[in-house]
């Protein structure tokens, strides 16, 4: 005999059923059928109490050029386990970075043909094993710029996917074409990834006030010593400190050290003024004194960079209000952390409409151009009001009521025979008129 709860239940599918078959019936095109399922559940909240406590999830993380792809994917298996318990397995060409940043090895689940760790394979040619067991929903996380799996190929690798149970997820601000949950800030995206950040203490060893700068070098993005000079003539202008440090990748510590280049002798020039005293440490702790005059010290540490990911939001945290930074995921973390840091960013050609966006949105006018995206002296009295940015665009909240929707709708065509019938039927047709036709003997008797 049902209780009164699970008759609740049985009715509620029932109804969701009624709303699945009337879009089916109502569809325009056979694309358009691709959501109805989960369309159909939205509304209904899910966590882990109510669904999803043995939902099987692949998420599908073939990073291409850069961490944050990975950091990416970590955060989003983080949002599928907390919110629904549910059990997710990772497959990835960089089993060691995701081991790096705490998940389980055995969650990870890496290519058996692949013979070396570059990135950017040919997903279709990843070969790997455990690509016949059944998972509920397929998750390409995310999809990155020049690198653009289609449904076919995650169909051509994973037995069980579908284009009913196969989501998309975009990179922030990436073409939105193809994509089920299009990331970044803007019209029509479902904002950034942001955290709840650990308790962290101060780094040891890195004592009174400094700025954070992290970027990548110039066979990554182009005119990067630019970019740091920039950023360090800002500071040191805008900060006057007995003793100030500069937090800064190694190879901008050599570069002070050689003191090659336009921009490098120009703000060796102009530094010494207000840091008479000026030190080098690099990567492996050597300290050069470049000048050393009477008055105020600052010093380049080179030896600090990189750390893990909880060091970095250390890092952020403790640093001056200005940091620099390159990456979707380091831009999204310092936004979790300390939502009132002034961010400058190193823009790479392929996040140019990030950028643009948070010009708007954050705002900060400076990331309009490169020339002062990474900082500038009209920066040094600028105090932009970005209360509200994280609420606004935020993806725990932007997102969850779909991802809400697609785990119920999962739930269910694991669990009832009719909604595991019309996912196979809405995946198997070849033309929507067949779908529709073979759609109508689910509607019960007597149903209008």
């Amino acid at each position: 005999m049902f209780t009164l709860s699970r008759l609740h239940i049985d009715k509620n599918m029932d109804v969701k059923l009624d709303n699945a078959l009337s879009l089916l019936s109502r569809a325009q095109s056979k694309g358009a059928t691709k959501d109805i399922i989960w369309k159909a559940f939205l509304g209904s909240k899910c966590d882990k109490r109510c669904c999803g406590r043995t939902l099987k999830v692949a998420l599908i993380n073939a990073p291409c050029h850069g961490f944050g792809d990975i950091v990416f994917g970590q955060k989003f298996a983080c949002y599928l386990r907390k919110w629904y318990n549910a059990k997710v397995s990772i497959f990835t060409t960089r089993e060691e970075a995701h081991t790096s940043l705490g998940e389980n090895p055995a969650n990870l689940i890496g290519p058996k043909n692949m013979k070396d760790k570059t990135d950017c394979y040919p997903f279709a040619d990843l070969r790997f094993p455990k690509v016949t067991q059944h998972f509920d929903l397929y998750f390409v996380c995310p999809v990155i710029s020049d690198y653009s799996p289609s449904l076919k190929e995650v169909e051509s690798v994973f037995k069980y996917a579908t284009r009913v149970n196969t989501f998309f997820m975009s990179e922030y601000n990436a073409p939105k074409s193809g994509i089920d949950f299009p990331t970044g800030v803007g019209m029509g995206r479902l904002g950034m990834l942001l955290v709840k950040p650990p308790k962290t203490k101060r780094l040891v060893g890195l004592t009174g006030p400094y700025a954070l700068m992290y970027l990548a070098g110039d066979d990554h993005v182009s005119n990067a010593d630019k970019c740091a000079m920039a950023f360090m003539e800002m500071v040191t202008t805008k900060y006057s400190y007995p003793r100030f440090s500069i937090v800064a990748p190694e190879w901008v510590s050599t570069l002070l050290v050689t003191g090659s280049g336009t921009a490098v002798k120009r703000f060796l020039s102009s530094v010494s003024d207000r840091y008479p005293n000026l030190i080098v440490i690099d990567s492996a702790g050597y300290t050069t004194t470049i000048y050393r005059g009477r008055g105020p010290t600052l010093t380049i540490r080179g030896d600090v960079l990189p750390v893990d990911n909880k060091q970095m939001l250390s890092l952020i945290r403790y640093s001056v209000d200005d940091i620099l930074l390159t990456g979707d995921q380091s831009i999204t973390d310092a936004l979790s952390c300390c939502p009132t840091k002034v961010i400058y960013y190193q823009i790479a050609t392929w996040k140019e409409s990030l950028a643009r966006a948070l010009v708007k949105e954050l705002p900060n006018k400076y990331l309009a151009k490169k020339s002062t995206s990474c900082g500038t002296l009209s920066g040094v009295k600028y105090n932009p009001d970005q209360a509200g940015f994280v609420d606004r665009w935020d993806f725990r909240k932007l997102a969850r009521p779909k991802l809400d929707a697609i785990v119920r709708a999962a739930c269910a065509v694991r669990s009832s025979d009719a909604f595991e019938e019309l996912a196979d039927i809405i995946a198997t047709s070849r033309t929507l008129a067949s779908m529709k036709k073979r759609g109508r003997h689910l509607i019960p008797t007597g149903s209008d």
